[in-house]
């Protein structure tokens, strides 16, 4: 089963931003992965396609990582529970 998900987030105030990260978390598999990093520090809405499974509750999220690669740690944007 294929999703869209349209996401958008406020940009970080850091002046050493290098990015931000878009992650897919499967709640029900406690299992996190990242789907794309967005280069530059201007936060982007983006419209995400994802490959899901019935019966499970995904949540997508956003980090933020600096020149120097440090990350924060994930914001969740949306949770999407696919029946």
């Amino acid at each position: 089963m294929f999703i869209t998900i349209p996401i958008t987030w406020n940009a970080a105030g850091a002046t050493d931003l290098a990015g931000y990260k878009i992650h897919c978390r499967n709640v029900k598999r406690d299992t996190s992965t990242v789907l794309l990093a967005v280069a530059g520090g201007q936060a982007k809405p983006l419209l995400l396609g994802l490959d899901v499974r019935r019966r499970t509750l995904y949540e997508i999220g956003v980090s933020a990582y600096d020149v120097a690669g440090n990350e924060s740690t994930t914001t969740v944007l949306a949770s999407v529970y696919v029946a």
